[in-house]
């Protein structure tokens, strides 16, 4: 008889689990393809694979620019390589179509973890998903833009070649 309440806690604890994990967010190991890491090399490369003309995706010492889409959405994507490492991407979208981007990235990455209402008229909404390793902040804007940061939390730790500088982990 002992047993059964030992095995219905431990039921419910993996009920209860399963039930968490579901509320969690994704964190994405890529931003549009580019994994955490990659160099401006490699990231050239894998607009090249996408088949995006150089008008379309060029870069510049430590940045690459991609007028691409987020689902149906025409965005600019903004890759940013500190430490000549990709670490950061930020999207660039018309204020019009912020409904549209933030259901992509609530159909991508869950739920967020924050959310912030506009605090009056004219005010932007942001949402926020913070993870172990990744940050994402999405805005809306009054005005013509809005933007979406997708950032590795450890930016500042990591040596050129990617890996953890010592004594920080």
């Amino acid at each position: 008889m002992t047993r059964l309440p030992i095995r219905l806690a431990l039921g419910c604890s993996v009920a209860l689990l399963g039930v968490a994990v579901s509320w969690a967010w994704s964190e994405p190991e890529t931003v549009k393809g580019v994994p955490w890491g990659a160099s401006v090399d490699e990231a050239r490369g894998i607009f090249r694979m996408a088949g995006a003309p150089p008008a379309e995706a060029f870069c510049y010492g430590m940045t690459c620019v991609w007028d691409t889409t987020l689902g149906a959405v025409p965005v600019r994507l903004v890759l940013e390589f500190p430490n000549r490492r990709f670490a950061r991407g930020v999207v660039q979208f018309k204020a019009g179509n912020y409904a549209a981007v933030r259901q992509h990235f609530i159909d991508t990455y869950g739920e967020p973890t924050d959310r912030r209402a506009p605090p009056g008229p004219g005010g932007t909404e942001r949402l926020t998903w913070s993870g172990n390793r990744v940050a994402i902040e999405l805005r809306a804007a009054a005005d013509a833009e809005g933007r979406a940061t997708i950032t590795l939390k450890d930016i500042g730790d990591q040596r050129p070649d990617g890996t953890p500088r010592p004594g920080l982990r």
